[in-house]
């Protein structure tokens, strides 16, 4: 499968500061690596670095040779002019879903809280940006039967995720973790 999808990351003014940057970047950075990952089908590296058994549920850092190997696909190609708004050109289809499905669960973490949330990652495929709005308004269910159904209907519109509908569990526990690190982020502002 070609990376062939971008994302869309934008700060807000609330966030535009290195601090939030920096931590939340290297959350996406991650992120991306796990869904790299997930699409090449190297369960087990997920499972060294990303499960809930692993010595650090994300016991990885900047040296470790899986990111180091992979910095090419966090690239950021363009920055918006007057905004903290970058684009990653090179996501693949498994960044180009998971990622925005970690802040819709960031979302719903704030929402009980009721803090203001002014951060956002979109794919730039306005099919499935839309298709992941229906989702963030629960129109596939909740939980992970929500997150089951999400990824049947991308397969009804044609986007080759077998794959990753047999990683829900997998997919479901890092979003929730990585919607929490992000939020512990953002409320230091």
């Amino acid at each position: 499968m070609e990376n062939n999808h971008s994302l869309t990351v934008y700060f807000g003014e609330d966030y535009a500061n290195l601090y939030t940057i920096g931590y939340v970047s290297s959350d996406i950075f991650q992120l991306l690596i796990f869904c790299e990952l997930l699409q090449k089908g190297d369960k087990e590296t997920v499972r060294k670095l990303y499960s809930r058994d692993s010595y650090r549920p994300y016991g990885f850092n900047r040296y470790n040779r899986v990111f180091k190997d992979n910095i090419k696909i966090s690239k950021i190609s363009d920055v918006k002019k007057g905004s903290v708004e970058l684009i990653i050109a090179e996501a693949t289809l498994a960044a180009a879903i998971i990622i925005p499905i970690v802040v819709v669960f960031l979302q719903n973490f704030m929402n009980q809280r009721n803090q203001r949330l002014t951060f956002n990652v979109n794919p730039n495929d306005i099919r499935l940006h839309n298709l992941i709005n229906l989702y963030e308004l629960g129109h596939f269910g909740n939980g992970r039967e929500g997150l089951n159904e999400f990824f049947r209907e991308l397969v009804r519109n044609g986007y080759n995720v077998q794959a990753l509908g047999q990683d829900v569990y997998t997919i479901e526990y890092i979003a929730n973790l990585y919607a929490r690190r992000i939020a512990r982020t953002l409320r230091m502002n």
